[in-house]
Parts: C-alpha cells; structure tokens; sequence
C-alpha cells in the first residue's frame, strides 16, 4: 500500500536520511510503503535535471525501490 504523505510525519531517523540524500536537490514526493508489517518510506528527488527515487526504512537505513 502506497500513500502520499508530508515529510514531517515520518519517523525522525527517516526524515533526516532523507533530507541528507536530498540535499541539494528538491524533494518532489514522499510515499510510505506499507508490505505486510513492513513500512518503508520513498521519496522522489529531482537534482541537476534529473529524478529519481530512494527509499528509506523507519530507522533511517536505506531501503530498495522495487
């Protein structure tokens, strides 16, 4: 399950790991992904032109965009 959400209401640890991949770039979209109990953030990431995505567990590791 994929659902759109602000960046505050993430964890901290997540919030932060992806505001530092972000950085300089601009931060288009934050999703949370729910897989069974699991619960993983994604966020889309425009920098130099180009976008792409990351994924980030609660704890701020990082996770995989299938």
């Amino acid at each position: 399950i994929e659902e759109t959400v602000a960046l505050g209401e993430l964890p901290e640890a997540a919030r932060a790991a992806i505001r530092k991949i972000a950085t300089p770039g601009q931060l288009l979209k934050v999703e949370s992904v729910t897989k069974g109990s699991v619960v993983s953030y994604e966020a889309t990431i425009r920098r130099n032109g180009k976008t792409s995505e990351v994924a980030v567990h609660a704890d701020g590791s990082a996770g995989r965009v299938d």
